[in-house]
């Protein structure tokens, strides 16, 4: 009766042990002939970081120079005709020191970026400048396009590219646009990695944003990404002091604020 048992008991173990071998060599060939998702999204990853980079050797392989100066100086009557005296139906958005109008110049839809001249202070004045300066003559495709500038008595003007889907925080947030797919958030953060990457260091100058968030991240009608708004960028030469740090708190890296503030940065990192 034992040995019964005994039997009964080692037959039962023998095909459990058969039965794991059999799902565990199943399961390894089912790996092998399906990648993971994963695996997937690190060869995207490595693919679209690799055409970036084909299409950006080539975009500035067509260019003399890194520093390729695209700017005008635009009448203002030019820019009053094109926007039909700067009506509220061409506005694009609003913020804190400006306008944005949409409008046609030379066949070609650009953005228009009217100053406040009311809330311009000597900042705001050196920025401008700076962007005329500095940012106009940079050319990367990852970047927003500085066209054109008008200076006209205590009023000022930029005009940029126009990019046509709008900004990334808009994509973001519940609204009336499709929510990003992954594949298409891996490409946008390419792409802006790819634009902060030039100005840190594949200029002749060096630069740092200070202000990237998603608002001042554009998306075209592909949904491909490039960053805007540089009145607060600083070469990394520039060694003029503030008194606080600058950008958006939440979005400000926490070993550049620590320099300002060593216990602010504490809640950054958590």
């Amino acid at each position: 009766m034992i040995e019964i048992i005994v039997g009964s008991i080692l037959a039962v173990v023998v095909w459990v042990l058969l039965a794991c071998l059999c799902q565990y060599f199943l399961k390894k060939k089912k790996n092998t002939s399906e990648p993971t998702l994963l695996t997937q999204l690190r060869t995207h990853i490595i693919i679209d970081a690799t055409d970036s980079a084909r299409r950006s050797m080539s975009s500035e392989s067509t260019d003399s120079s890194h520093f390729v100066s695209h700017l005008e100086k635009i009448p203002i009557n030019v820019l009053i005709d094109a926007t039909n005296n700067f009506n509220n139906n061409m506005i694009l958005g609003k913020g804190g020191f400006a306008v944005v109008f949409k409008c046609y110049l030379n066949g070609e839809l650009v953005a228009v970026k009217k100053f406040n001249s009311a809330t311009m202070g000597t900042e705001q004045v050196k920025e401008f400048s700076f962007e005329i300066d500095v940012i106009g003559k940079l050319s990367h495709h990852n970047l927003v396009k500085l066209l054109g500038y008008c200076i006209h008595n205590t009023k000022r003007y930029l005009v940029y590219e126009y990019i046509s889907a709008g900004t990334l925080r808009e994509h973001l947030q519940p609204s009336g646009h499709t929510p990003l797919t992954w594949a298409q958030r891996i490409k946008i953060s390419l792409d802006v990695a790819h634009g902060i990457d030039y100005l840190h260091g594949l200029t002749q100058q060096k630069f740092i944003h200070r202000d990237l968030n998603p608002s001042n991240i554009l998306l075209d009608q592909d949904l491909r990404a490039k960053v805007s708004d540089f009145g607060l960028v600083r070469t990394i030469e520039d060694k003029s002091s503030t008194s606080k740090p600058t950008g958006i708190f939440g979005y400000l890296a926490p070993e550049y604020v620590s320099m300002y503030n060593p216990h602010c940065s504490r809640y950054l990192h958590t």
